[in-house]
């Protein structure tokens, strides 16, 4: 009885995984798009924070996005610059753009992300390579370029922090790779 008890619920289950994979090839995928933004507005940075709150950066500026057809544009500070209109941000974060010139002088800022584990700041430049900046008070805590790193380019084109602290550096001749003073080129 047992035996069979047993085979039945097998023969329950295989019907039941059957059906519902039967199920997900007829299901028809939708993109909707949220019709707010200007659809001919190029997009910088998406970000999602904790609360499910949709953050969109374009080239017209920085919007939350609370349903597809609702966004409040963010004001920033004139003189002013947020993580979140950066490609990578991922942190309502602020600063003076007359300091961070002065830090990063005339390079453009390519691309950031807020490392919460070190409550600091990763930019990537288009010539100077990349920066850690704590920024209450805005204040480099180290720079990598080509002369001081294993970096193969100070051009940086995006940087990721994952939650254990690893930091991942693309250059657009490789890929750095490490946290504290344990550096490794990944690709090249």
């Amino acid at each position: 009885m047992n035996r069979s008890y047993r085979f039945s619920s097998f023969l329950v289950l295989l019907f039941l995984a059957g059906n519902i994979h039967l199920h997900a090839q007829d299901m028809v995928l939708v993109v909707d798009r949220c019709k707010a933004l200007d659809q001919n507005s190029p997009i910088h940075n998406i970000w999602v924070d904790d609360e499910n709150i949709k953050w969109v950066a374009n080239s017209q500026g920085l919007f939350k996005v609370l349903a597809i057809d609702l966004v409040q544009r963010v004001s920033i500070p004139s003189g002013k610059t947020s993580l979140l209109d950066i490609r990578g941000g991922n942190a309502k974060v602020e600063w003076n753009d007359a300091e961070m010139q002065n830090i990063v002088g005339a390079s453009t800022i390519t691309c950031g992300s807020y490392d919460a584990k070190s409550k600091t700041v990763w930019l990537g430049t288009l010539d100077r390579g990349a920066f850690q900046l704590s920024i209450d008070p805005l204040r480099i805590v180290q720079q990598f370029n080509m002369d001081n790193k294993r970096l193969t380019s100070n051009q940086i084109n995006d940087i990721f922090i994952q939650g254990n602290g690893k930091v991942w550096i693309a250059t657009n001749d490789g890929m750095l790779t490490g946290s504290g003073d344990k550096w490794s080129l990944e690709e090249r």
